[in-house]
């Protein structure tokens, strides 16, 4: 009597990623680079429940084997911008608990938008332990950042060793008044305090960019687990 047993079923899904597995990594990290978007902005709104097209795109690729998985975080968190730009104070650490240890490791490329009156120093000391992480842009409509911030975001801030560091201030308004003493008394004080602010930010950007070796706070933080994720 014959036997009815049959091999694994073979579908045309099976045959592609058959066939992607043998590609050189170079020629298919070319070939995803025509399917996900890279060199650009991708905003991160962790409550918005539509994704972006371009999340979308990549996402679907990342499920197709295990293969195309590593080599399409690579690009995808690797080559392009990752803004948060709403509530970045909660955004930001929310993103970085939640997401998978390999792509929190691929991430190069961060833009923050800092909220007046926000605190970003849990969000910041989570991205301390981003071993790519290479560029980091912070924009705020704060003319300057105030001294308590300077304080507490200047010390996390100064562990991170990168290849380019901003911080992004609308220019200081000129006073104009009928009384002109007022106004050259109150020019000269913002004037003052915006060269003190422009001497803190030179420091912490030659702290940051001006070194290569990790300093002991952030190699502590990349060997540290990241917390316990804060949503399933």
């Amino acid at each position: 009597m014959a036997s009815s047993a049959r091999g694994p079923l073979i579908t045309a899904e099976t045959r592609v990623a058959s066939l992607i597995e043998k590609l050189p990594l170079e020629l298919l990290l070319q070939i995803i680079r025509f399917l996900v978007p890279t060199k650009a902005l991708i905003p991160v709104r962790y409550f918005e429940t539509e994704l972006p097209t371009t999340v979308h795109d990549a996402m679907s690729l990342v499920k197709s084997c295990r293969t195309l998985y590593s080599a399409t975080i690579s690009v995808f968190y690797g080559e392009n911008t990752f803004s948060f730009d709403q509530i970045a104070a909660s955004d930001l650490p929310l993103f970085l608990q939640n997401i998978r240890d390999v792509t929190f490791h691929s991430l190069r490329r961060v833009s923050i938008y800092w909220a007046p009156g926000t605190n970003l120093t849990i969000g910041l000391d989570l991205l301390l332990g981003c071993k790519s992480l290479q560029y980091l842009a912070i924009t705020t409509s704060m003319k300057t950042i105030p001294r308590g911030y300077q304080r507490s975001h200047g010390s996390i801030l100064s562990c991170f060793r990168l290849s380019t560091f901003e911080i992004h201030n609308p220019p200081v308004d000129t006073v104009v008044s009928r009384n002109r003493n007022r106004n050259r008394n109150r020019n000269r004080n913002r004037n003052r305090n915006r060269n003190r602010y422009d001497l803190w930010l030179l420091r912490l950007q030659s702290c940051i960019t001006g070194h290569e070796d990790r300093t002991l706070r952030q190699q502590q933080r990349v060997e540290k687990p990241r917390q316990t994720k804060v949503r399933s």
